[in-house]
């Protein structure tokens, strides 16, 4: 029997190669690759739990804010004799070009409605108030009434309220009760409800004095 010579380029020469590539991929599969496939994935579902988290918030805040705005325009009063303003103290330039866009719709319906931001956040809420009392539209004004970025107030808001300023004049301030509009979903809520309104009654009873 003749021996034979593998030759470079012989189909037999590859498979010592192939072996020590399968040997190499055996070894490294188990500790290393593995692992990673596993961070892969992860981190792949801790990104879609952030995105998912995000756009629960959007939806909450765009639902709020669209809330807050409708009830403020929707406030029976003389369309001729109110100004609704919008003092957007947000950091989020996607919200800012949300609530604007909201503002414009309800601009639109024919509500006088101005929309305003600030350079700055100085004060908080406070701040933001006193800098929209300084555009010369508010001048004319006599009376303010002042709502939380949640609040809901009742179309008829004004009209139970502005006869105590107006009946009165030693009167400078008139502060309306708080209401939850989901006070009665569950018993959690309407404990929260309760526990709130004994907060909010002792904090008043102790004002006075």
């Amino acid at each position: 029997n003749s021996g034979r010579a593998l030759l470079p380029g012989d189909g037999m020469s590859t498979l010592p190669g192939a072996w020590h590539v399968a040997a190499a991929w055996e070894q490294v599969r188990g500790p290393v690759i593995v692992p990673l496939l596993r961070a892969s994935v992860l981190l792949c579902l801790a990104m879609s739990a952030m995105l998912f988290a995000e756009k629960v918030y959007m939806a909450v805040v765009v639902l709020v804010y669209q809330l807050s705005i409708g009830a403020a325009c929707g406030l029976s009063w003389p369309s001729d004799r109110i100004v609704v303003q919008v003092l957007d103290d947000s950091t989020d330039p996607v919200i800012k070009e949300l609530v604007q866009v909201e503002c414009r719709r309800w601009a639109r319906k024919g509500v006088n409605i101005k929309y305003e931001i600030r350079d700055n956040r100085r004060g908080y809420k406070a701040g933001a108030l006193k800098e929209g009392m300084k555009h010369g539209y508010v001048k004319d004004c006599d009376l303010v009434a002042i709502f939380d970025a949640d609040f809901q107030p009742e179309p008829d808001f004004l009209w139970r309220a502005v006869p105590f300023l107006v009946h009165n004049p030693d009167i400078a301030l008139v502060q309306a009760c708080w209401k939850f509009v989901n006070a009665d979903e569950c018993l959690m809520t309407r404990m929260q409800e309760m526990s709130l309104d004994y907060h909010f009654k002792v904090e008043q009873e102790v004002g006075k004095k």
